[in-house]
């Protein structure tokens, strides 16, 4: 099939149409005597200047203008939206106990990017999940590249781990039971500060005559 419209009048306030293509490459050409044609998915665009021929499928635009050219269209992108939930940013946990982060909110199913700023204090799988590693203080970050409709983003908050000793308050050389976290009797040494020497990494719990304590070994 073929459409065909002629472009005739003589004074224009927009002499000129402007295609653009996917690419955003542009292509003027006058409107007077102008006479466009559709066929076999072409553009044809003839007038006393010549003729230009245009795939349809590649044209993204045309628009009349003063000038003979078309400003780019910036595309706007949407904000990724990403955010935890919670009162807060900062979170304290414990060596040896479980910490369970704040819920992510990623309203627009974005694919996103978890990593941590010191994994010798907490590590962070793919799916946001941390697990404890050492004393410190860590950054858990979640983070989205962008793309052409969303911005670049990301959020964060800050985790502090502290150690479980709870042995600091005892006496040097009072005496004291170890057993692992499990219960198991480990031994019994004449000072906590022994007790550390030979122990392996790990945690125990250490006993004395009237209370436990929790101890870490690193």
């Amino acid at each position: 099939m073929l459409v065909a419209f002629c472009a005739i009048a003589q004074d224009y306030a927009y002499p000129f149409l402007v295609f653009t293509d996917a690419d955003g490459a542009q292509t003027t050409v006058s409107v007077a005597s102008l006479e466009i044609t559709f066929a076999d998915g072409q553009l044809v665009a003839a007038n006393g200047d010549g003729t230009t021929q245009l795939t349809l499928s590649e044209l993204a635009s045309m628009a009349f203008s003063q000038t003979g050219e078309i400003a780019p269209v910036t595309p706007v992108k949407v904000e990724s939206g990403l955010s935890f939930d919670g009162d807060g940013s900062e979170y304290a946990a414990t060596l040896g106990e479980d910490f369970t982060g704040p819920t992510l909110d990623n309203p627009n199913a974005l694919a996103v990017t978890w990593s941590s700023s010191d994994e010798s204090v907490a590590t962070v799988d793919s799916e946001g999940n941390v697990t404890l590693v050492g004393a410190g203080t860590a950054t858990i970050t979640v983070s989205f590249a962008g793309n052409d409709t969303y911005e670049a983003g990301e959020a964060s908050y800050t985790l502090s781990v502290s150690e479980y000793d709870g042995v600091s308050s005892l006496s040097a050389h009072k005496p004291v039971k170890v057993y692992t976290a499990s219960g198991i009797f480990v031994g019994s040494f004449d000072s906590v500060a022994k007790a550390k020497a030979v122990l392996q990494k790990g945690l125990y719990v250490v006993s004395t005559s009237d209370k436990n304590h929790k101890l870490n070994i690193r």
